[in-house]
């Protein structure tokens, strides 16, 4: 099966959709006796000609053809416009839903990879059409070959050495692209880290915060010249391959011309010592024209499966990175209505594979339900490793972290992250409803009087309610000409209500007040002490101004704990 990958396309497509898959089938299949059809009517057309027989039989004959190709193509028409584009929408929904599912699973320090990150944008791209295009090609071959196998039956009444000849073409020319196939991949293999940094320069060179700061700094020209770099360096990557690329076409094509002229003045040779008649020269003539043109098709669609059989094979490499913890059925839950302790235990830990560079070194320390904590230190002292630690957005080594006791590694992701209210100094907000940026909710019924309460005590309630769709204004101009913009400060509230609303019983603020102005710094500041009441609080900063509200002071330096 790992060698078929085209199997396991089909199989995966049929357990989505069994009826789209019959439909495409019948749909291409409908196609293999015409060209044997139409070839035996030439001969019977022309061999009633010269015979000087009725053409009422050949008319009626034309006019079944006539109702009988209408009827196939109203079928064609209904399939490929109105069923076969809303079919492909829904199976790529499952599809592209599968893919993303897969990713969430993939841990953080496979992002870190240039060779992941190269796959990982190639599947972004090509998931779908790899797909279709697999499935597509095996049944384009499947008709190929049956059409031709049909064909033979005419063309094997003039001579063997037709269908000889026409297998060993098949097989030089399939070698042929096969070789140019394998130019195409290793071209693509080059291509795709230039094409990935010109996306990169082309979104900085037009996203709305990311131009204002190239503008500041008056870089234009600096990336709009790295862009003209990869322009070259793509054009250098095509020189690479484009001179042997042309020689394998080239020799393609020649042998198919050589090919088809040579079986004409064959065909020709057999009816001037009068082995065959004149309608059936002209209807097996037709039949080879027919027959090389499917020899060609099925040469040319077997280079596509091997083609995009290879893109799937890269595509499938990424189940490679998908962490085996992810995949355990009896993880525990960590109960989201009550408080928790938190432990560290000896835990070291280096990022990437540059085990030398500790980040953090020996760290152990408690805290305990309810207790509120700050950890404080330089900048680069470990402070963030430790929450992206806990949170397990990187994976810590066993028995380092523990929860209630438990290694944190036993507990399901979702019921870790669902205990905790994060606000991080660069969080995010999206180009969605001030209520979908604070909830990442659906539900058309909304806490709307919650969500508003957040609001508030993020002091951003007022910049909201001005708005004439309030909470259900959509931020950013990305997509709608009234869409709300928010200064840094304020995108920070957002962020800071996102956390109140989540309401978990453990809060963690890592350099939250970096955009806020001092008086609202103050003000939420103390509604956070409010908030945190009957929770674990963990405050991250390099400021001292926090450690009189605080019960436990952790002073991180260099990565390990200051005594």
């Amino acid at each position: 099966m790992k060698n078929l990958p085209y199997l396991e396309v089909i199989i995966k497509l049929w357990k989505i959709n069994k009826v789209y898959v019959i439909l495409l089938l019948i749909g291409k299949l409908k196609d293999v006796p015409f060209p044997m059809l139409s070839a035996l009517y030439t001969k019977y057309l022309i061999d009633s000609l010269v015979s000087n027989k009725s053409l009422l039989k050949v008319f009626y004959l034309l006019s079944l053809f006539l109702v009988f190709e209408f009827l196939l193509h109203l079928f064609d028409s209904w399939f490929n416009i109105k069923y076969e584009s809303k079919k492909k929408e829904i199976i790529s929904k499952t599809l592209i839903s599968e893919f993303f599912e897969q990713n969430i699973n993939i841990q953080l320090k496979h992002f870190e990879s240039t060779e992941f990150c190269n796959k990982n944008a190639l599947a972004v791209n090509e998931l779908i059409p790899t797909y279709f295009n697999i499935f597509s090609c095996f049944v384009d071959a499947l008709v190929n070959l049956l059409t031709m196998l049909s064909l033979i039956t005419v063309i094997f009444i003039v001579d063997k050495v037709i269908i000889i000849s026409s297998i060993l073409v098949l097989t030089l020319y399939f070698i042929i692209n096969n070789k140019s196939n394998k130019i195409k991949i290793a071209h693509t293999k080059q291509i795709i880290p230039i094409e990935r940094f010109k996306r990169y320069l082309a979104n900085l060179l037009t996203t709305y915060e990311n131009i204002k700061n190239i503008r500041v700094h008056y870089a234009e020209k600096f990336f709009i010249n790295k862009w003209m770099e990869n322009i070259d360096k793509s054009i250098s990557v095509i020189n690479r391959f484009s001179n042997k690329l042309m020689v394998y076409s080239n020799l393609s094509y020649s042998i198919f011309s050589l090919f088809q002229y040579s079986i004409t003045m064959y065909t020709a040779y057999i009816v001037w010592i009068g082995k065959i008649s004149i309608g059936s020269f002209s209807g097996i003539t037709q039949s080879i024209f027919s027959f090389m043109n499917q020899l060609r098709r099925l040469s040319e669609t077997l280079v596509l499966l091997n083609n995009h059989s290879n893109l799937y094979r890269i595509i499938k490499e990424l189940n490679l990175y998908v962490d085996d913890n992810s995949n355990i059925k009896k993880q525990k839950v960590l109960d989201k209505t009550k408080m928790h302790s938190i432990e560290f235990k000896n835990l070291d830990f280096s990022y990437g594979k540059n085990s030398d560079q500790k980040i953090l070194n020996d760290i152990s320390f408690k805290i305990n339900p309810g207790e509120k904590i700050a950890i404080i230190g330089d900048n680069a002292s470990g402070k963030s490793t430790l929450v992206n630690l806990l949170l397990r957005l990187y994976e810590p080594p066993d028995n380092t972290i523990f929860i209630d006791g438990v290694d944190v590694k036993k507990f399901s992701l979702q019921s870790i992250r669902e205990n905790f209210s994060v606000i991080q100094q660069n969080s995010n907000n999206y180009a969605l409803t001030v209520a979908e940026n604070i909830t990442f909710s659906t539900d058309l019924n909304l806490d709307e009087s919650k969500i508003n309460d957040s609001l508030k005590l993020s002091c951003l309630y007022e910049k909201i309610c001005l708005q004439d769709k309030g909470i259900f204004s959509t931020l950013t101009k990305s997509f709608l000409n009234d869409g709300l913009s928010l200064s840094g400060g304020e995108s920070q509230k957002l962020n800071i209500s996102r956390f109140f609303n989540k309401n978990s019983p453990i809060l963690i603020l890592d350099e939250y007040e970096r955009w806020l102005d001092r008086t609202s710094s103050e003000i939420i500041l103390k509604n956070i002490i409010d908030f945190s009441k009957n929770k674990t609080l963990i405050i991250i900063s390099h400021n001292e101004k926090f450690l009189s509200l605080m019960d436990k002071v952790v002073i991180l330096k260099n990565g390990s704990i200051e005594s």
